[in-house]
């Protein structure tokens, strides 16, 4: 769908005048989020100088971020040698390597069971093939207008247009994969000129985030490497360190600098000011604190966010923990282990086998062996004492190895969901199965995750949405709201498979009371009349997931139902037409009629007048 122009102001507010919603629709729908008042918007503090500079603060905030995350690094950093060797970064300048990273990995059974698991979750969670989420407002009187329908359908299918044409996916995919590996993930949502937005993934241990009180993440900081070169590009020659410039002069600009980069809740902001440094959130970027640079006090750049733009998903967290844990990936990290030792070992016993260890007299000591099949080596005497044979003999049970390992593979797969995922691939059937049936039947696997899965909907999916369409409406690509929704609130509905999923759960009780009052108004016809049929209809729409534009509104449907009780009254009218006229004739010739005395009609005439 093309993206429609709008009227909205850029920089000011969200949606061209709609209001900031104040509910949820349905199953775990998130809310569009507030410039101002939002849960997700820092709040306004009084502004007081502080002793310290802006660099010296985010130094010790970034500091204190990544000590406390330190107790999650060496964790992650098994996770990255036994399952996913380059999905993170295991030091600043870890990046753009092409050292080996599989060294301790024997047996790849949890590398791709990460791959499965990404690629269902992508699949069920937001699907670029389909429409996944919509948006949709509480107010009933809303809902029945026509315009405000398709202008809410109109704009959720703008909001996909530019994900689906941008990144996002791709890095949505890999972010679900760092999440279940190392329970945590991250990526930010940038504005581009080209696409509308860019999307950026972190990868672990290359970042630290910190939380609000009510365990948000609200800060994020992270070390990275640049050259000169990039360094003197992207932020001009006037912002780097006076260590920078003169290697810079000299023409030494391949050189890699370590650079800081803080994104935090401002303590000057102020809403009605319109400047980047009174945003809600603040940017920073410095050069960090080695060498010559930190003797001076000085910042690359400073920017302002209105939303938070790092998007941070967490598996699932304990207590106030500020990282994800109980991940498929710690869980499965014993057995990982386990398994890559017992390969090892069925290995090792394999090799010895084939090319045992072997033992030869004092005169082969200087004479080359050949162990070739049809090769020979030449010895000086046949007697047994000149005799080469294995030192040992080795009969590894390796049926008995692999009877012991399948089960330990099998744990590891369940850890990633990898059965759910790959049910219907394994399956041998005569017939393939139908496209209805493996969409239940993904509805059915995915509903397991549901607990764990609808973090994201309010941590993950959500806040990328509102991002998404709060750049939008900055860029003028938001069309003006209906009059009637211009102040109303509307929030996010989720009609991935996942959320369906959710739904149907119910859909059996309707589906079981229309049959039962269908049932008894057979033998009790005003029965029916407990029953609001439009509001069953639109209770069945909404667990189905069905478009707002293939079901009527109120008023529509009061004209429908006009124009048909009009349409039924004129073809009775039709249909009574021959009998009335039939009945006048039958009068007529009856008042024409000359009355014999004699015939029955003229006696009973008389005996009328009479």
């Amino acid at each position: 769908m093309p993206i429609t122009g709008g009227g909205s102001r850029p920089g000011v507010g969200l949606g061209g005048g709609v209001a900031l919603p104040s509910g949820r629709v349905g199953g775990g729908g998130n809310q569009l989020s507030a410039l101002l008042g939002s849960h997700r918007t820092p709040h306004a503090l009084p502004f007081t100088p502080n002793p310290m500079t802006v660099r010296q603060r985010m130094t010790l905030l970034l500091a204190e971020m990544l000590r406390e995350r330190a107790s999650f690094d060496p964790q992650w950093q098994d996770l990255m040698d036994f399952v996913a060797p380059r999905r993170g970064r295991r030091w600043v300048g870890d990046g753009n390597r092409g050292e080996k990273a599989m060294a301790k990995i024997v047996n790849s059974v949890a590398t791709r069971s990460v791959r499965d698991l990404q690629a269902g979750m992508l699949a069920g969670m937001a699907s670029p093939s389909r429409p996944w989420f919509t948006f949709a407002v509480q107010d009933r009187e809303l809902d029945a207008r026509e315009d405000v329908r398709e202008w809410l359908d109109g704009v959720a299918g703008d909001v996909r247009a530019v994900l689906a044409q941008s990144n996002f996916y791709t890095t949505l995919g890999q972010f679900f994969g760092d999440e279940a590996v190392f329970g945590t993930g991250a990526f930010s949502i940038l504005e581009d000129e080209t696409d509308v937005i860019r999307c950026y993934l972190h990868p672990v241990m290359s970042y630290a985030v910190a939380a609000d009180a009510g365990g948000r993440i609200v800060t994020f900081g992270r070390e990275y490497r640049c050259t000169v070169r990039q360094l003197v590009t992207r932020f001009g020659r006037d912002a780097v360190t006076s260590y920078v410039r003169e290697m810079w002069d000299r023409g030494v600009t391949e050189q890699w600098i370590d650079v800081c980069h803080v994104i935090a809740p401002n303590d000057a902001f102020d809403p009605r000011s319109l400047r980047n440094d009174r945003m809600p959130w603040i940017e920073v970027y410095f050069e960090a604190a080695t060498g010559q640079a930190q003797n001076e006090d000085r910042l690359l750049a400073v920017a302002g966010y209105r939303e938070f733009p790092v998007i941070v998903g967490r598996w699932e967290l304990t207590g106030d923990d500020v990282y994800g844990t109980m991940c498929p990936g710690m869980l499965a990290l014993p057995d990982v282990k386990m398994l890559m030792q017992m390969s090892r070992h069925g290995l090792n016993a394999l090799a010895a086998m084939v090319k045992p260890p072997l033992q030869h007299p004092a005169a082969l000591a200087n004479k080359p062996i050949s162990l070739v099949p049809g090769d020979s080596t030449e010895v000086s005497s046949t007697a047994d004492g000149n005799r080469i044979e294995p030192i040992i003999k080795v009969d590894p049970r390796l049926d008995s190895l692999q009877a012991y390992i399948a089960p330990v593979i099998a744990d590891i797969e369940d850890c990633f969901h990898r059965p759910l995922f790959r049910a219907f691939i394994n399956e041998e059937r005569a017939t393939p199965p139908t496209a209805e049936e493996i969409r239940a039947r993904q509805r059915e696997k995915l509903s397991l995750l549901g607990p764990v899965l609808e973090r994201h909907d309010d941590d993950v999916l959500g806040p990328a949405i509102e991002r998404v369409y709060a750049i939008m409406q900055r860029r003028g690509l938001i069309p003006d709201p209906p009059e009637a929704m211009r102040g109303r609130p509307f929030t996010i509905r989720h009609q991935s498979e996942v959320a369906l999923a959710q739904r149907l759960t119910g859909l059996g009780g309707l589906e079981r009371y229309a049959a039962q009052m269908t049932g008894l108004s057979q033998f009790v016809p005003p029965i029916l009349d407990n029953c609001d049929w439009d509001e069953y209809a639109r209770a069945l729409g909404d667990a189905l997931g069905v478009s707002p534009k293939v079901t009527r509104g109120e008023e529509e449907r009061a004209a429908v139902r006009q124009a048909r009780a009009e349409a039924e009254e004129q073809r009775a009218a039709v249909e009574a037409a021959p009998a009335a006229g039939a009945i006048a004739g039958a009068a007529r010739d009856l008042s024409e009629t000359t009355l014999d005395p004699n015939s029955a009609l003229g006696l009973l005439a008389a005996r009328a007048g009479a």
